[in-house]
């Protein structure tokens, strides 16, 4: 869940955290046995999130990235960067941009031209950092 989405880092940093605590003995086994399971519920919830959103898991890590930790959306805005995925992919952003350097600042500028139209609440300093993050997941992933 990790690996597909950036924004999901939490759910492995909780688990470390969850482990270490076992393994050095500060966390009873009952304790941990009960937290576990707290977790194995986060997990399920987190994992049924992109069903509740009617989102991909590309279009969740995509959706988390752009709304993760900050704007607050209103609900229009919301369903805008829902689509955003699919806007990107129609722009031709998703080409193998590891191939040559031109090649990578293409899908750089289709990204900022795609992500020209969120909404206003995304600021200049935001927005920048918005793009940053959604090229580097592509870049990765594809």
């Amino acid at each position: 869940m990790t690996d597909e989405n950036p924004m999901r880092a939490w759910l492995g940093k909780k688990f470390q955290k969850l482990v270490s605590e076992y393994n050095t003995g500060s966390k009873a086994a009952d304790d941990f046995l009960h937290d576990l399971l707290d977790f194995v519920g986060e997990l399920n919830n987190e994992e049924r999130r992109g069903l509740r959103e009617n989102l991909s898991e590309e279009e969740l890590a995509i959706f988390d990235i752009l709304t993760q930790p900050d704007p607050e959306l209103n609900p229009q805005e919301r369903q805008f960067v829902k689509a955003m995925l699919a806007r990107l992919k129609a722009d031709k952003l998703i080409l193998d941009g590891r191939l040559r350097e031109r090649a990578k600042a293409a899908v750089r500028v289709a990204i900022e031209e795609s992500l020209d139209k969120l909404p206003p609440v995304y600021g200049d300093e935001l927005w920048g950092g918005k793009v940053g993050r959604t090229y580097q997941w592509v870049f990765e992933r594809y």
